[in-house]
């Protein structure tokens, strides 16, 4: 018997290594193989163990309802053998389905759960990865604050216990989060850090997504490598059946277009990308993606279209609780409003997309949406409020060090004094 639970671990090892490696089909072989073995044995922590890897495989390629039958399975057996550490580690995999899922109220309830009990039996990389699942989440309903506390108290504990591939996802959790307030010398350190961890790691789902990481922080600062990060990142998220950042690859090309004005390519990216979104059942990505179809539309002159799009992504928002797609749907919607000569409708639009953008401390479209009012005060000929936008707008450019700063100080000049 000693033997075959020998081999059950072997098998679930190899799994790990392969998986870590982005070898998903060789990962599932072994994991199946094991899970075959502990239960023609009897073997119940190998079994528990072996639906835990499974779990994970599925998530890391969508499979979101899988992976969730796979941790409730793990996790009802593990109460049932009275094993916290295995019931710690399948709560954290609900959580990841959940999250993926749009379930956010729910991923949060799952990973404070095994928060809380990692932390009660002293289990460190359990605590390590709940923390980063709360961070994450957290990130997704605008809990800035919170956010940047789970995954730095995750990264300090994770460099305590030398976790390193804690430590490579609580980086780039931080990261995420110094990005939104427009901290991006910050983000891009982290980023950066993060992905040579995983390079020396051959972490290589973690690998992949830093790529796409640092290609999302190109854009921000007009960086024309962006495309480079992205085109690399979907080769690998392809050649891995990584789906999710296949979906993240994909968003990012759409915007390279649009910045590019190459709409027709910007569309059919962002189609692929809501398409696949969709098929995982990925709906943040969904409502992101519906996002970019309406700029598109919107900067095409088509303004039904764009209003349809920006409806319905502000619907899924809504249901998800994702405040920052909120916050670009609502500005979408004014865009489209000003450009069809609906003042009030605009300004209603981009005074309620402003207010929760300063809530949760987005800079960077605070900015957008000052130079918005700005203009549809300049072309109402309220010069006073388009003054007072427009350097509202160009005091953030300025500090954030992108070059609208300059077309925002040119919009000033025409004003006179």
């Amino acid at each position: 018997m000693g033997d075959k639970s020998d081999e059950i671990d072997c098998l679930r090892g190899l799994g790990e290594v392969e998986w870590l490696a982005g070898e998903y089909s060789s990962a599932r072989e072994y994991y199946i193989e094991a899970l075959s073995l502990a239960r023609r044995l009897g073997e119940r922590h190998g079994e528990v163990d072996s639906l835990w890897g499974l779990g994970q495989l599925e998530w890391i390629i969508g499979e979101y309802d899988q992976a969730r039958e796979y941790h409730t399975e793990s996790l009802k057996i593990s109460r049932q053998l009275g094993d916290p550490r295995c019931e710690v580690d399948s709560l954290r995999g609900l959580g990841h389905s959940a999250r993926f899922c749009g379930e956010y109220e729910k991923s949060g309830d799952y990973y404070a759960e095994a928060l809380t009990l990692a932390r009660r039996i002293g289990y460190r990389r359990g605590e390590i990865e709940a923390l980063w699942g709360e961070g994450d989440t957290s990130l997704l309903v605008g809990a800035m604050d919170r956010s940047h506390q789970a995954h730095s108290e995750a990264l300090s504990l994770a460099r305590q216990v030398g976790y390193r591939r804690g430590e490579v996802d609580s980086l780039r959790g931080i990261g995420h989060v110094a990005r939104f307030f427009g901290k991006y010398d910050k983000a891009r350190e982290h980023y950066s850090q993060a992905l040579r961890f995983a390079r020396q790691l051959g972490y290589r789902r973690a690998e992949i997504e830093g790529t796409i990481r640092l290609g999302e922080l190109a854009l921000l600062v007009e960086d024309q490598a962006a495309e480079n990060y992205f085109l690399e990142g979907r080769a690998w998220a392809r050649r891995l059946r990584h789906r999710f950042l296949e979906v993240l690859a994909l968003g990012g090309l759409g915007q390279c277009d649009r910045l590019a004005n190459r709409f027709a390519q910007a569309h059919d990216h962002f189609i692929e990308a809501l398409t696949l979104g969709r098929l995982l059942g990925d709906r943040r990505a969904e409502a992101s993606m519906l996002c970019g179809l309406g700029e598109v539309a919107q900067l095409s002159g088509e303004y039904q279209r764009a209003q349809d799009y920006y409806g319905e992504a502000l619907i899924l928002a809504q249901q998800l609780g994702e405040r920052p797609t909120e916050v670009s749907s609502r500005f979408g919607l004014g865009q489209v409003a000003r450009r069809r000569g609906e003042e009030n409708r605009a300004r209603y639009l981009y005074e309620q997309a402003l207010n929760l953008a300063r809530e949760l401390g987005d800079r960077r479209n605070e900015a957008e949406i000052l130079w918005a009012l700005g203009k549809l005060a300049a072309e109402t000929e309220t010069t006073d409020l388009a003054r007072k936008s427009w350097s509202a707008a160009l005091q953030i450019y300025t500090e954030l060090g992108i070059s609208n700063a300059a077309t925002t100080r040119r919009s000033l000049e025409t004003l006179g004094t």
